[in-house]
This record gives C-alpha cells, structure tokens and sequence, in this order.
C-alpha cells in the first residue's frame, strides 16, 4: 500500500468513526468533497517525508556494478550512433540541397 492509499484509507476510516456517509456519494456530493480537500489538505512534516522517502528508496531494485556498466556502454554507443547517423543525414540533405539549388 503506498503513501497516498494509506492516507486516504485514515481519512476514510476518520470520516466513518465521525458518523459520515459510508454510501457512495452522488456527483455534487464528489464535487463539493474535491473542493474542500483542495482547501484543506493534510501536510505532513519534512522528517516523515525524509522517512517515507527512505522507504520507498529502499523497495528500489538497483542494478549491481557489472549490470549498471553494461548498461553505461550500451547508452553511449547508442548515442554515438544516432549522432553519427543524424550528421551524416545533415551533410547528404545539405549537399544534395546546395546541389539542387546551383542548377
């Protein structure tokens, strides 16, 4: 369950043991609830964002050293390719262009 679920699960559970409605709400009713949850919203403090962000960093599954190098080479090859192939283009349609226009 992520941050923004287990926020809306207290504030459902905060609402129903405050006796609000437990149906579904009808079109205005939504609407109405939008709004005053864009007034009024829940901060939360820097140290448990510095908390909720270490967790999350911790569910990451980062690459080990020989996974991230191949990673490394394979994007600059590509990007030296793709340069290489789009300046070659340049020079073809450049030449051919200039070629055109001495006629």
């Amino acid at each position: 369950m992520n941050r923004e679920q287990r926020r809306l699960q207290q504030r459902e559970e905060r609402r129903q043991e405050a006796g609000g409605q437990t149906a579904r709400p009808t079109a205005t009713a939504r609407a109405q609830q939008a709004a005053a949850r864009v007034e009024k919203r829940e901060r939360t403090s820097f140290k448990q964002y510095l908390r909720e962000v270490r967790q999350e960093m911790g569910k990451v599954a980062w690459p080990d050293r020989r996974t991230l190098l191949t990673y490394t080479v394979v994007s600059l090859i590509t990007t030296v390719f793709f340069t290489a192939l789009t300046s070659g283009l340049d020079f073809v349609f450049k030449t051919g262009v200039v070629e055109i226009l001495n006629r």
